[in-house]
């Protein structure tokens, strides 16, 4: 009798670990399905970013000659100013160019932002 009730509790407790043991088997294989998306969106999270950053480059380099333009003209006007005719409305065409280039090198800030914080989260990803 004893015996049997000793067998009987053994064949309790090994279907009851299979049937615990196929459920964290489950939750493992769940988790794991939950990584691979995870993964996958930011996969795709930094390529997007470095997209971003790609055409703030692009964009930085565009803008660094416009401002190199306009700073010789805005500095040519200046000079010239003194010499011409029409110098108040050259002194004004002068303000113009450095409102322009103020906002041009705001713009060229922010593109310098996108750059370096991409910067930043890639040599985070790489270590």
């Amino acid at each position: 009798m004893k015996k049997l009730l000793v067998l009987a509790t053994l064949l309790v407790s090994a279907s009851a670990f299979a049937a615990g043991s196929a459920d964290l088997l489950d939750e493992l294989k769940s988790l794991d399905a939950e990584y691979q998306s995870l993964s996958s969106q930011e996969e795709a999270r930094f390529n997007e970013e470095k997209a971003q950053a790609d055409a703030a480059k692009a964009a930085l380099a565009e803008n660094e000659k416009v401002y190199a333009e306009l700073t010789k003209r805005a500095q040519k006007l200046s000079a010239e100013a003194d010499t011409k005719f029409y110098k108040q409305q050259y002194q004004e065409l002068a303000k113009k160019y450095e409102k322009a280039l103020q906002k041009l090198s705001a713009d060229m800030e922010g593109q310098k932002a996108v750059i370096a914080d991409f910067q930043k989260i890639e040599s985070l990803r790489t270590k």
